[in-house]
C-alpha cells in the first residue's frame, strides 16, 4: 500500500495543537462521500486533498484536514492526520474521536471503486499490523450506524452480532 505523505500534497500546516489519539484505535469511521470531485489520476488527487484541507480550514475553522486517511482513485492512500491524531468528526460522533480513525474515499459515492474498497481494507490491515487498531475490537462505522447509535438504538451491524448498543457516557 501506498501512502502518500502531507508533504507530498503541499499540506498546509495545522493550527494550533491537535491531540493525539489513544492507542490502540476501537473505532473506524468510513467516510463515503467528501463531497468533492473524483480522482483518478496522483495530480488530481494531490490536488483534491490540498482543496480539502484549505476547504475544512477556512469555511468549516477545522484546525486541519479533517480525516487521518483519503483513498484516491488512482491508487494511492493520502496521509491527512496520520495514525497519531484524532480526527475531526461531526458534533454527535464527538464522543468517539478518542479512538477513532477516519478514512475517507475522495469523491462521491456513485464515483468509488472496487480498487479503492480493497485499498481501504489494506490500511485496516496495515493498521492491525502496526498494532494501532486492535483486531477484533475493532468498530467499523458507517453513517447509518452512527445515526442508530445515536437514536440509542442497536446498529443492524450489532444485531448481526448479537451485541447491545452501550452509548458512551459525555
Amino acid at each position: 500500500i501506498n501512502i502518500v505523505p502531507r508533504t507530498e500534497w503541499n499540506a498546509l500546516p495545522p493550527r494550533g495543537e491537535i491531540e493525539p489519539v489513544t492507542k490502540p484505535l476501537e473505532k473506524v469511521f468510513i467516510t463515503m462521500d467528501t463531497a468533492s470531485k473524483p480522482c483518478y489520476d496522483k495530480e488530481t488527487c494531490l490536488e483534491v486533498v490540498a482543496d480539502l484541507q484549505h476547504r475544512h480550514m477556512m469555511n468549516d475553522n477545522a484546525p486541519d484536514i479533517r480525516y487521518n486517511f483519503l483513498v484516491g482513485g488512482d491508487g494511492n492512500v493520502y496521509e491527512g492526520r496520520g495514525w497519531h491524531q484524532k480526527p475531526q468528526l461531526a458534533k454527535e460522533e464527538k464522543y468517539f474521536e478518542d479512538k477513532s480513525l477516519d478514512i475517507a474515499y475522495i469523491g462521491t459515492y456513485e464515483a468509488h471503486t472496487i480498487k479503492m474498497y480493497s485499498l481501504a481494507i489494506d490500511l485496516l490491515l496495515q493498521g492491525i499490523y502496526k498494532k494501532y487498531l486492535r483486531l477484533g475490537a475493532c468498530d467499523i462505522l458507517d453513517k447509518t450506524d452512527m445515526a442508530q447509535i445515536e437514536a440509542g438504538e442497536d446498529s443492524e451491524k450489532q444485531k448481526l452480532a448479537g451485541e447491545k448498543n452501550e452509548k458512551p457516557k459525555q
